[in-house]
């Protein structure tokens, strides 16, 4: 498992996104419905229809826990 990062569901505009570790599964073009890595800052998003360009195809892994942790200076 590699991650985390947000996934983003189609349509959504990251309101429902949500952070998960990820498995590489190809690097070849998304069918509809797969998960894709993307952007500047690397996020999952959710291919809409079939797409032409590659890119790393994802599974989505167990959901990420963000963890706030005190370090004394």
């Amino acid at each position: 498992m590699l991650g985390p990062v947000t996934f983003i569901p189609t349509g959504q505009s990251g309101m429902f996104a949500a952070r998960h570790f990820y498995r590489k599964v190809a690097f070849r073009a998304p069918k509809k419905g797969e998960w894709y890595l993307s952007g500047a800052i690397v996020d999952a998003y959710q291919a809409p229809n079939d797409l032409t360009d590659e890119y790393q195809v994802v599974e989505k892994g167990p959901r990420a826990v963000r963890r706030m942790i005190e370090v004394p200076a």
